[in-house]
């Protein structure tokens, strides 16, 4: 039995050897670190200001691992995070299937969210109810937490929360339930879109921080802390930290002219979404650590946490150079 264990450590170490010494390996590797330690700034950053702050990070679950292949957690990331963001893990946007191996691929994953205790939150963009009870029979297998959004636009909640939370919630192992919902078109004021979040029980809510372009206050953020029931919830921040984004405050005109060397390109599925390099100074300044910042702002607010998207915009740059 312990040679056989002694076999099965030497296959594992030649195979880490090789892989890593694959060049095209190696460079994707890197590229998944820079956004791993870039997420694990951001945590510690807030966390600084806000010990309670909590920090979910959107898709990527590979992160979660030191390899590639899923060999070992990365526990320093696992540290950083509150939960995990999945979007489609049953189904795609256009409400087909996801192919077996991208399911079996996500799930290994997010094994290591589980065994550490973190929040596995799912976006499904299906509401057909065959669907909506295999997510349930998930659920109760993987302890994930779903949410079907009516719409891959999310800029509406569904027509009502089947089962409410009567409890206070204080931190995210509290929850039950949560939403998305980060476009407002479909209310006509800030007032209306406030009302909307208002008359709902979701225990965790993840907004935008604007409504168009005005920024939410914080008198606003501390006025949806409290459910239809009258209990305690969390409100979180969307932010994308992977692409930069022509209708946010911090976009200068002048970059439609000519890019600063940090952004690449526009993104061709997400017209004024534009890939940036995600590990330059010029770019996590705007993100955190000064002031003017995106989450120093969100902080200030009111924000009880973040919610992390296009993390896996290393992709972008792994693809390019594979």
């Amino acid at each position: 039995m312990k040679f056989k264990k002694i076999i099965y450590l030497a296959v594992l170490v030649l195979g880490i050897f090789l892989l890593s010494s694959n060049p095209s390996y190696a460079k994707s590797k890197k590229y998944r670190k820079l956004m791993r330690n870039f997420v694990i700034n951001i945590s510690k950053y807030a966390k600084k200001q806000n010990n309670s702050f909590i920090v979910i990070p959107q898709n990527a679950p590979e992160l979660l691992a030191k390899e590639k292949y899923k060999i070992l957690p990365d526990r320093e990331y696992l540290n950083a995070i509150d939960g995990i963001g999945i979007e489609s893990l049953n189904y795609g946007y256009n409400n087909s299937r996801i192919a077996r191996e991208e399911y079996f691929y996500k799930i290994k994953a997010l094994k290591h969210a589980k065994e550490a205790n973190k929040k596995i939150l799912v976006i499904e963009y299906s509401m057909k109810k065959n669907r909506i009870r295999l997510n349930r029979k998930k659920k109760e297998r993987f302890d994930f937490i779903t949410y079907h959004a009516p719409n891959r636009e999310l800029d509406r909640f569904p027509k009502r929360l089947k089962k409410s939370n009567k409890k206070n919630i204080k931190k995210i192992s509290d929850i039950k339930n949560f939403s998305y919902l980060i476009n407002p078109r479909k209310y006509s004021s800030k007032k209306r879109f406030l009302k909307a979040l208002n008359k709902n029980n979701y225990d965790l809510i993840v907004i935008d921080p604007f409504f168009f372009e005005t920024r939410l206050t914080k008198k606003d953020i501390n006025s949806l802390k409290y459910k239809k029931n009258g209990k305690k919830r969390l409100i979180i921040a969307y932010l994308s930290i992977g692409e930069a984004e022509d209708y946010r405050d911090y976009w200068k005109k002048k970059w439609m002219k000519k890019y600063p060397g940090w952004i690449v390109e526009e993104n061709p599925n997400w017209p004024g979404n534009y890939v940036v390099k995600y590990w330059y100074r010029s770019w996590k300044k705007i993100i955190f650590g000064r002031e003017k910042s995106y989450l120093d702002k969100i902080i200030k607010t009111g924000f009880d946490g973040v919610y992390l998207d296009t993390i896996d915009s290393y992709e972008y740059f792994q693809n390019k150079e594979s």
